[in-house]
């Protein structure tokens, strides 16, 4: 069985012995994997090239005439044939007329055929298939996968570093998350990179992840900037800022740059104001992690952190309006973003 299975939503695929199975949601990674799993759980012992058909539903050629023949056409030499169709998204978007074979398929599967529609995206719940698929009473095991973040995402890096024989400091797994945008996919092609980048060892430290992603390293940068804006340092908060900026060759990159900054401030601004709010009524980083959606060691550092903080609430409050303010100005005022973000920082320093 693979890692994948770990995850709680897999335990839904009720062992691999419904007839149909729709995998759709925001997390295309899961889909796949619990494709990959039904199909090796149903093709056990089997020979696959007589028993699996897979089609793309993005493929000209696609004929589901002939697919749901398929889907009742005996395993060889198997319990049970596999029918897999991937982009099931496009395939939904047909109209009911030209479905009609499926549609009747559905209504009534063949037990002995294994049938998956993959989806990369979320399928749109008004259409034909869709409803076909959700009707009251058919024999279809759906499964939605939200976007997974914040301590989710956490533990799936954790179980898929685990699995590839890591061990991340929580410094370091809060810098891949940050890097990768807390994306899935980015994240464990980073996890995989750094399998690569460490060899035989199995310690992965802050180091070893900013040494392999630049974003890294430059996202450690941003955080410090913030804590120092947040402690009202600025010389040293205009120092790196500018520092930041003259590093980078064009102006679209240092206009994305401001962006990013000016995103990241904004971001820990409302998580001091939570993280204050916490510490008067006992809370602490577990509550700040679940109620902003932070990475539990940014949580953590943040909450060890606030006796620096020499914002008041207000203070605090003041921030948020002079962002919002910045923010408009960054997506439509005629001066430069260096400059407005440069004035954003005095204003938070000095307030």
């Amino acid at each position: 069985m693979s890692r994948a299975t770990k995850d709680p939503w897999m335990s839904a695929l009720q062992g691999g012995e419904a007839p149909i199975y729709l995998l759709h949601g925001e997390e295309p990674l899961f889909a796949r994997e619990a494709a990959e799993w039904l199909r090796r759980r149903s093709l056990e012992g089997a020979i696959e090239d007589f028993n699996l058909d897979r089609v793309n539903a993005a493929s000209s050629q696609l004929d589901v005439g002939r697919l749901a023949n398929a889907a009742r056409t005996p395993p060889m030499m198997a319990e049970k044939r596999v029918i897999w169709v991937q982009r099931a998204e496009l395939l939904n978007v047909w109209p009911k007329e030209r479905l009609g074979p499926l549609l009747d398929y559905i209504k009534a599967p063949d037990t002995g055929t294994c049938f998956i529609f993959e989806a990369t995206t979320k399928l749109d719940k008004k259409r034909a298939l869709y409803k076909a698929l959700s009707k009251k009473g058919a024999p279809v095991v759906i499964i939605e996968q939200s976007k997974v973040k914040g301590e989710e995402l956490t533990r799936y890096a954790l179980r898929e570093a685990r699995g590839l024989g890591l061990s991340l400091s929580e410094e370091a797994m809060s810098l891949l998350q940050a890097a990768s945008e807390d994306d899935l996919n980015r994240t464990r092609d980073a996890l995989h990179k750094l399998k690569l980048y460490v060899g035989e060892r199995s310690e992965v430290s802050a180091e070893d992840v900013k040494d392999l992603l630049p974003e890294a390293g430059l996202q450690a940068q941003i955080w410090d900037l913030a804590d120092l804006v947040l402690e009202r340092n600025k010389e040293r908060v205009l120092e790196i800022t500018r520092a930041l900026l003259s590093a980078l060759p064009s102006q679209s990159e240092r206009s994305g740059l401001t962006i990013l900054l000016h995103s990241l401030l904004f971001k820990r601004v409302e998580g001091a104001m939570v993280a204050q709010a916490l510490r008067k009524t006992g809370g602490g980083a577990q509550e700040l992690a679940s109620l902003t959606g932070m990475h539990p060691y940014g949580a953590k550092k943040l909450m060890q952190s606030l006796s620096k903080i020499r914002f008041s609430p207000a203070d605090l409050a003041r921030a948020v309006r002079l962002l919002l303010h910045a923010e408009h100005a960054l997506k439509g005022h005629k001066l430069p973003n260096e400059l407005i973000l440069e004035q954003l920082l005095l204003e938070l320093c000095l307030l």
